[in-house]
């Protein structure tokens, strides 16, 4: 492979009209660049290995000890008997755990210590959402705010979210001496409360900053201000991180839209993305979501980390199944739909069976209707199908396999059905999908 870097066709803009002296030597031009090859790590295939269950973000707390909190779905126990139940080994706590955003200290210690301990006698791990922001409360704010945050060309900060209680929240610059402090808090987090990790909220991203106050921030010819993006010192601070966390035997989940940087997320055990698409999924003649962007953004393999999507409708299953990929849920309805499928994969043994996606498994088994897509999982002379509608039409699947097979479960909903000359046909409506077993 030959690699050709095109950097100058001519003189550098800075250097043009500027006489190059002894006294007065023109600045050197300077380019620094990194290589990351990917995958990042070994892929692990078995999306049953990490069972996130992401609290109070599809459902609001009433308190933050979710021993106390009572079931959503009505039925007797608290919220965490629910999350155990479901067959999740991670939970996730939402920014109600603290009082000051993006903060390692909490106002509740003792509330904390408890939740955390009872997660984990019931065989959850428990990670804090910590994200990317410094708050007005932070004890630090009046000493350090001016020099770590971000800062627009115009001077202004980036960011100002209100938060309860009464804050504001803007954008901090990890290429400041904040990551230096943050990384600090987090240690003293883990040992202080018995977290499990962290999750992370945008902590991945170098967001485009000018503070010349830590470094960040260039001039342009005209004068101007230009933004620079210190992707090498949030990559350090994410590998010291990683360090930290994994020193602890804890795990690190990361959430960004978009921002696949496998620099920065290559620290990372897990990534949680989709927010930006929100409910524009669908698969449509316009292919507003086309099936080659979710392979390149939202499948993981490709980078080496594990991926998860993030949407409260089931629909989007239709097309994260396909991938290998499930939905992280809340304690609400989502739950009850990925326990479900979180047991099948792991009765059949997914962990362990040879993965067939739609795009190299025609020798195996094939659609036969436009719009409908097979994966499969291939283990022990049987398979597993994933079968989903992406069109705009209810249809009736016909469904083709090869193979010394002879009969086929619908295991959701525990229907049989046989399977005559190999055939399968199933009622999907347009993003609608089944997960069927063949024997």
């Amino acid at each position: 492979m030959v690699l050709r870097l095109h950097l100058l066709d001519s003189l550098p803009q800075v250097w043009v009209e500027q006489l190059d002296g002894w006294y007065h030597p023109n600045p050197p031009v300077t380019v620094t660049f990194g290589l990351q090859a990917t995958p990042v790590k070994p892929v692990d295939a078995d999306v049953t290995s990490r069972r996130i269950v992401h609290l109070s973000y599809y459902e609001p707390l009433e308190t933050i000890s979710v021993e106390a909190h009572p079931r959503p779905d009505g039925k007797p126990g608290s919220l965490l008997d629910r999350v155990a139940e479901s067959g999740a080994n991670v939970m996730v706590i939402h920014e109600v755990w603290n009082a000051i955003q993006n903060y390692w200290i909490t106002d509740r210690p003792e509330e904390i210590k408890a939740t955390v301990a009872a997660a984990q006698a019931r065989g959850l791990k428990v990670t804090p959402y910590l994200g990317y922001e410094l708050s007005t409360l932070a004890p630090e704010w009046a000493e350090m705010s001016d020099r770590v945050l971000v800062k627009h060309p115009d001077g202004r900060y980036e960011g100002g979210w209100q938060r309860q209680p009464p804050q504001r929240d803007y954008m901090v610059c990890y290429g400041s001496a904040w990551a230096e402090k943050w990384l600090n808090g987090v240690a003293c987090m883990m040992d202080e409360y018995g977290f499990d990790g962290v999750y992370l909220d945008g902590t991945i991203m170098p967001w485009g900053c000018c503070n010349a106050a830590h470094g960040c921030g260039y001039r342009k010819p005209d004068g101007t201000l230009g933004k620079t993006y210190p992707i090498f010192a949030v990559r350090e601070m994410m590998r010291r991180l990683y360090e930290i966390v994994s020193a602890r035997g804890g795990v690190i989940t990361a959430h960004q839209s978009s921002c696949c940087l496998t620099p920065t997320l290559q620290f990372a055990h897990s990534y949680w993305d989709g927010e930006h698409i929100g409910g524009g999924f669908k698969h449509d003649a316009q292919g507003r979501f086309p099936l080659e962007t979710f392979r390149a953004e939202f499948m993981g393999c490709n980078f080496g980390i594990p991926a998860e999507f993030l949407s409260s409708d089931p629909k989007a299953l239709s097309y994260t199944l396909l991938h290998n990929v499930l939905i992280r849920p809340g304690a609400g309805k989502m739950l009850d739909i990925v326990s479900s499928i979180w047991q099948v994969f792991q009765r059949f043994g997914t962990a362990s069976a040879t993965w067939l996606p739609y795009w190299r498994n025609a020798d195996m088994v094939r659609s036969d209707t436009p719009g409908v897509y097979v994966s499969a999982y291939a283990r022990d002379g049987r398979l597993l199908l994933v079968v989903s509608n992406l069109g705009l039409a209810d249809v009736e699947a016909l469904i083709k396999v090869n193979g010394e097979y002879s009969s086929a479960s619908i295991v959701i909903t525990e229907e049989d059905q046989g399977l005559p000359h190999k055939t399968l046909t199933i009622d999907l409506p347009s993003m609608g999908w089944e997960i069927i077993e063949i024997e």
